[in-house]
């Protein structure tokens, strides 16, 4: 019985159906890449294409961030986001994990 059990075992390791205990070691110790583990993008130094890359952010919203930081300045804090035509508080607050302002 055991026999026959490690035969099946085997064969479906084989096909990929069952990983081996050292393929799931191996998973579980690689650290997965989270949204904060990625670079923050700077809201006072991007340029149109990074802010577009932003989730969330259209080019029509980016474009309203750079005009509204080249008429009123650096933003000193991520909730000045509100200020913005078209950025919601709701907004804001899905995007500020991604965003930095230095």
């Amino acid at each position: 019985m055991q026999k026959m059990f490690n035969t099946i075992f085997f064969s479906l390791m084989v096909l990929g159906v069952i990983h081996s205990p050292i393929v799931l070691a191996e998973e579980v110790t690689q650290p997965a890449v989270s949204q904060s583990a990625q670079a923050k993008v700077n809201i006072n130094q991007a340029n149109l294409a990074q802010l577009v890359a932003v989730k969330g952010l259209g080019e029509k919203k980016a474009k309203s961030i750079i005009a509204y930081r080249e008429k009123k300045g650096a933003f000193t804090d991520l909730s000045d986001l509100v200020n913005v035509s078209g950025i919601s508080e709701r907004l804001m607050k899905k995007i500020s994990g991604d965003l930095t302002v230095g």
